[in-house]
């Protein structure tokens, strides 16, 4: 399946790859995520799925549509990956431990980061 984030987007081919008993996971299979430097991409697991959500936080289930949850956060995920190239800060929010001295709102989106379009 293809997908652009935005018009001035990458079209990405992607695989989505789910079954009843496993969450859904989708890889970018081109073009070829770009890793500048040392510096790791953020947000994907160690088999290079991309992380869109928390298992088990209730942000997604299986009652839940993949046409209107993993495909649009794909594309919202490959949105954020975009911007991280240009700017080397990762703006799609997430989960891990604030830095000290911040609340969870500031380190799951910076008020430097543009909103994603929809």
């Amino acid at each position: 399946m293809q997908i652009q984030p935005t018009p001035l987007s990458d079209i990405y081919d992607i695989r989505l790859s789910y079954s009843l008993e496993r969450f859904p996971k989708v890889f970018v299979r081109s073009p070829k995520l770009v890793q500048p430097a040392d510096d790791p991409i953020p947000h994907r697991y160690g088999d290079d799925s991309l992380c869109l959500y928390l298992p088990g936080s209730g942000e997604w289930d299986r009652r839940m549509l993949l046409a209107e949850t993993i495909i649009p956060w794909a594309s919202e995920w490959l949105y954020f990956y975009e911007l991280w190239l240009g700017t080397g800060e990762w703006c799609g929010g997430g989960h891990g431990s604030p830095k000290p001295n911040e609340s969870e709102s500031e380190h799951t989106r910076s008020k430097s980061c543009p909103a994603y379009p929809r």
